[in-house]
């Protein structure tokens, strides 16, 4: 029951997914001349396209590189093949549920039956998680300093990019204080789980209870590991750093394509971090709609009015649309390949 309840979520996050599309493009291309986006996108040029995917197959990559960084720490060597999968399933399912929450649950039940116990696993995705927003709320806030212009291009930037970096401020504080300060928070939560259990808000309070005491046995697991491995956090860091870098990158990719001047790389990395951290914390999956709103906006003044509508189609194209039907593609791959019936060939198992 409980495995149909999951699978009918992911199903209507997908099609939620598919409608928003479909509504934001129809909008976006509503009074479009399609004879004239086709020959502006032909007349791009291709070479700078195709580094565009090298480098969203770079940002998938170091995922996976990450995975098998902490996992060799726990003492579970995964290949190449087998962290670049897990790779795919996490942004997948992060792609097409809202907030990006869909990922991880089904990452820890593949991890699990890969033989990964749920106390590893639960690390795994948790320091993953954590650093992953670190990065971003550092790019974040160096944005800030050198390019605060791009965000006060508009009042409703200027609203979306505060709000992002205070929720990740909070997320990334709350998890360390999980990690650290375990005391405070079981306090803090057990009270409240107690409290709307009283006023029926919640049911069940002592369920709730109990994930929140597995929950918090994670992190604390989580930080004596850090503490054991600090080197492993380090490396995590830099792969993190080039990951996001790389998925920034995609932007300048199309930029040149159109043999445009004027911006440098550093420029429309600050551009594509706003437009991050404005989009992130919203419950939509994939940010569909908002990102190609601000998209929009923000890149008035780099494109001009005939080649921004194009320059969205490419830009999101390649580092959302794309990774999005590579990484499903991906994830069935795994999904059929690990549920397989075993067949014997010789005498020999093909497992």
């Amino acid at each position: 029951m409980e495995k149909q309840q999951s699978n009918k979520k992911y199903i209507s996050s997908f099609l939620l997914l598919v409608t928003l599309m479909t509504i934001t493009y129809c909008y976006i291309f509503k009074n479009c001349n399609f004879e004239m986006l086709g020959r502006v996108i032909k007349q791009a040029r291709h070479e700078y396209l195709v580094v565009g995917l090298i480098l969203m197959l770079v940002y998938i990559v170091l995922e996976g590189v990450n995975f098998r960084i902490i996992g060799h720490s726990l003492g579970h060597s995964l290949s190449f093949i087998k962290s670049f999968c897990y790779a795919c399933i996490d942004l997948y399912f992060c792609g097409i549920t809202p907030s990006a929450t869909g990922g991880q649950p089904v990452l820890a039940y593949y991890m699990t039956k890969d033989g990964i116990p749920i106390s590893k696993s639960s690390i795994m995705i948790l320091l993953y998680t954590v650093m992953y927003k670190t990065v971003l709320l550092l790019l974040g806030i160096i944005v800030s300093v050198v390019h605060f212009d791009f965000v006060l291009q508009s009042n409703l930037t200027v609203v979306l990019f505060t709000v992002g970096i205070i929720i990740n401020i909070i997320v990334i504080a709350v998890c360390l204080m999980c990690m650290y300060s375990r005391k405070v928070v079981e306090t803090i939560v057990i009270k409240t789980i107690e409290f709307l259990g009283k006023v029926h808000i919640i049911k069940e309070p002592e369920t709730k209870k109990e994930v929140f005491y597995s929950l918090l046995a994670d992190y604390h697991q989580s930080a004596e590991f850090v503490k054991e491995n600090p080197r492993v956090l380090a490396r995590m860091f830099v792969v993190t750093l080039i990951q996001r870098l790389a998925y920034f990158a995609v932007g300048y990719c199309v930029y040149k394509s159109f043999g445009r001047t004027g911006y440098g790389l550093q420029d429309i990395i600050a551009l594509q971090v706003v437009i991050s951290i404005t989009v992130d914390s919203l419950p939509l999956p994939g940010a569909v709609g908002v990102s190609e709103g601000m998209f929009l906006l923000l890149y008035t003044k780099v494109y001009g009015a005939t080649i921004i509508a194009p320059a969205m189609l490419l830009t999101r194209g390649i580092n959302f649309y794309m990774m999005l039907l590579l990484t499903g593609i991906m994830t069935m791959g795994f999904h059929f390949f690990k549920n397989r019936p075993a067949k014997v060939l010789k005498g020999e198992s093909i497992e």
